[in-house]
């Protein structure tokens, strides 16, 4: 099937839940909004934080033609969070307009989910 957006990627990077130890809520949710928004989501993947594989896949995915590859998790600050430094190293131009809208988003719907549960 070929969107209207391209092909897109679903990485969800975490030791436990790689190992089975969490279930992955963030893959499948990325996942579903993507396809809303018109991009054919050819996978929904769990990789451990291991900065060596995150790299390995990030370039498959370029030679798979994937339009776009998002990823959740691997970004706190413990020596195994890679995600940002595994990137950084694949890709050739950083867009940090969108990081900051990213992050902005997930600040306001934290907030929201906060108001919820008061």
């Amino acid at each position: 099937m070929t969107s209207r957006l391209g092909a897109a990627l679903v990485i969800t990077l975490s030791d436990t839940a790689a190992a089975g130890g969490r279930e992955d809520l963030s893959g499948p949710e990325a996942s579903r909004i993507l396809t809303e928004a018109g991009f054919e989501v050819r996978a929904v993947e769990i990789l451990p934080d291991d900065r060596p594989a995150i790299e390995t896949r990030l370039r498959a995915a370029c030679d798979e033609r994937i339009s776009l590859v998002v990823t959740t998790g691997g970004t706190g600050l413990s020596p195994r969070d890679v995600t940002p430094e595994a990137t950084l190293a694949v890709i050739e131009k950083s867009v940090p307009t969108v990081n900051l809208r990213l992050a902005q988003a997930r600040s306001a719907l934290r907030a929201a989910l906060a108001d919820e549960h008061e």
